[in-house]
């Protein structure tokens, strides 16, 4: 069997891309916007709550998870998971 070509593959992306949109537009028409969604300028992410302050680092003993260290900004605490976490 040959492998689609780029054009085809585009093409199986672009109706359901299609609804996608057209639900966005919808929407923004209820939200009591005028004029298309697609002329609004892209949301601006707040760098602040990108910033990854806690780390979960589990451990593994025989392919079993014992326990989860928690780092939180600057100091450490251990937490022990039950059995089937």
């Amino acid at each position: 069997m040959a492998e689609p070509s780029l054009a085809q593959l585009a093409h199986a992306l672009a109706a359901p891309m299609l609804s996608i949109a057209s639900a966005a537009e919808e929407m923004w028409t209820v939200l009591g916007h005028s004029g298309s969604l697609a002329y609004e300028p892209w949301p601006q992410a707040d760098e602040s709550l990108l910033v990854q302050n806690t780390y979960n680092l589990p451990v593994q003993v025989n392919s079993s998870v014992v326990a989860a260290l928690f780092c939180c900004c600057s100091s450490w605490v251990v937490g022990w998971c039950e059995d089937g976490d």
